[in-house]
Order: structure tokens, then C-alpha cells, then sequence
């Protein structure tokens, strides 16, 4: 959690808005704290994902699931309830 407050904190001083695009670079952890922070600030703002592995590649192919660990309770594994496919699909 702590990275994902890093991101806020970040983003508030930068002063993005609802337009902003939050992107991800790298693997399967890089792609969910991203898109789980860009689901929650302010009540979700543009996502892209760059995959640099090739089980990003995969789990990226899902599309719309993100989350964070918790350390705390039996369940270890938050998702966010944002999913949003991209409407251009080849």
C-alpha cells in the first residue's frame, strides 16, 4: 500500500484531473498497482498498459482486473470494481 500511496501522493502534487492517463511499465505487479491506482483516483482516470513480460502479456490480455495485497484478514486479495475493455479491438 505503500507504493500505491507513493503514486497518490504524486499524482495530487502533479495536480492531474480527470484526464489524465496513468500508464504502466513493466510486469504483473507493475500493471496491477497502476491500474488499481488509476481506478481509485479520483473515481478512476485513463489506464494503459505496457507489458514488459511475457506473463504481463498474458494477464494484461484479461483486461479490466487489478488489485493489491493486504496483509490483514482472510482476504488477501483486493480487485477493483472497475472493469472498462477498450471499445477499437482488432
Amino acid at each position: 500500500m505503500d507504493s500505491i500511496m507513493s503514486i497518490m501522493d504524486k499524482a495530487l502534487e502533479l495536480k492531474l484531473d480527470r484526464r489524465s492517463v496513468f500508464v504502466a511499465l513493466g510486469g504483473g505487479v507493475i500493471g496491477d498497482m497502476v491500474g488499481f491506482a488509476a481506478a481509485i483516483y479520483q473515481r478512476g482516470v485513463n489506464f494503459v498498459q505496457v507489458p514488459t513480460t511475457l506473463m504481463a502479456m498474458v494477464d494484461s490480455s484479461v483486461g479490466g482486473k487489478t488489485g493489491v495485497n493486504h496483509p490483514q484478514g482472510k482476504l488477501r486479495r483486493a480487485v477493483s470494481p472497475v472493469w472498462s475493455q477498450p471499445l477499437d479491438t482488432p
